[in-house]
This record gives C-alpha cells, sequence and structure tokens, in this order.
C-alpha cells in the first residue's frame, strides 16, 4: 500500500507521476493534497482501492484512466474540478460534489444531488431501453449489427435524456466506443443534450 499522507508537505500529485505502476494495489491520498494532475495514476493496472481526503479539489485529465482493476471510487465532495476521462472504465463512482458534467468516463456516476445515476449509453443500456443487438456474420472476420425493439428490426433511434429502470432513474450523458460500430441499418439518431461525449 502506498500512503502520500506520510509526506505531510505535499500537495501536488504531478502529471503522469505514477503511471503504468502495474503493482500498485492500495493508495491513500490524504492531508496537503489539493491537486491531482492529468494521467498522474494513468494505467495502474492492478489498483483496486483508493482513498482521498477532503483536502483535494481537483483531479486532472486521465487522472485514473486505463486502471482496470478499480471497480468503484468515492470522490471527497470537496473535489471541484473532475478532468475528461479521469475515472476510465471505472465501474461506479460516488460523488455528491458540485463538479458538473460527466465525461469522467466512469461506467455510472452516482450523485444524490442529480437525483439519477449518470450513465453512458452502451449495449447493456439499450437493452434496458427495451432494445437489443443482433449480429451477423458475413464471412471471414466481418459482421454487421442491428437494433431490434419488440422483435422488429429498428432503423430510428430517439436517444432519451433519462429514464427510469428498475426503480432507479438514470441519465444518459455518454455514448461508449463501439456501441454502433457496423450497425447496418441505422439510418436515424437523436442524441439528446444530456450526452456531452462520443
Amino acid at each position: 500500500m502506498f500512503i502520500i499522507s506520510k509526506f505531510n508537505n505535499i500537495t501536488l500529485i504531478e502529471e503522469e507521476a505514477f503511471s503504468y505502476c502495474s503493482s500498485l494495489t492500495n493508495l491513500t491520498i490524504s492531508d496537503n493534497v489539493i491537486k491531482i494532475e492529468d494521467g498522474a495514476f494513468s494505467c495502474c493496472s492492478s489498483l483496486s482501492n483508493v482513498i482521498m481526503s477532503d483536502s483535494i479539489i481537483q483531479i486532472g485529465e486521465q487522472a485514473f484512466d486505463m486502471c482496470e482493476s478499480l471497480k468503484s471510487v468515492v470522490i471527497p465532495d470537496s473535489v471541484k474540478e473532475i478532468g475528461y476521462h479521469a475515472f476510465r472504465d471505472v465501474d461506479t463512482i460516488y460523488y455528491n460534489g458540485n463538479a458538473k458534467g460527466s465525461t469522467w468516463g466512469a461506467n455510472k456516476v452516482i450523485n444524490n444531488n442529480y437525483n439519477h445515476i449518470e450513465v453512458k449509453l452502451n449495449d447493456t443500456i439499450l437493452e434496458q431501453l427495451g432494445y437489443n443487438i443482433e449480429y451477423e456474420n458475413c464471412g471471414e472476420d466481418n459482421q454487421k449489427s442491428y437494433l431490434k425493439k419488440n422483435g422488429q428490426e429498428a432503423p430510428i433511434l430517439d436517444i432519451p435524456a433519462t429514464y427510469t429502470y428498475n426503480g432507479k432513474n438514470y441519465k444518459i450523458v455518454q455514448i461508449d466506443e463501439g456501441t454502433f460500430y457496423k450497425n447496418s441499418l441505422l439510418t436515424s439518431v437523436t442524441i439528446p443534450n444530456s450526452v456531452t461525449n462520443i
């Protein structure tokens, strides 16, 4: 475990300071640290636990990008700025602060201030909206996909800004990479203003 709080004079973790530290598993950042700069812990493939204190006010772009073992992060309310893809592919962020936007990269942002869970549109979300994606092989190394709804082909997709599923409210804020890759039947897509990143 690496505990940055042991170094009481540190206020800044600079760009890519610990990127590609593949054996780093646990991280505690506390005390005087107020800023984590771009890519500071990016590509730490074994990092699974991060604890931050209320001193932190800024998390840079891609700070924890591609930390594939990091399943959830609690971000202190003190944080006022979160950079682009700071937590790309983290399953869930828990954050009740006021930093707006959700291009932070996480699959879900749970924020009680927003009264909804922020998600990025992907196959799972499409299924929650009543669609299913079917694939068709077209020869070696070639495949195409298409949407269906209620058993019928769905060439037109109107993406809602918000929806309710299993009693929880969701807001679609991103479109995940490859969501419509090789979709051969889609002719029209309406994207709501809630989406801030494709």
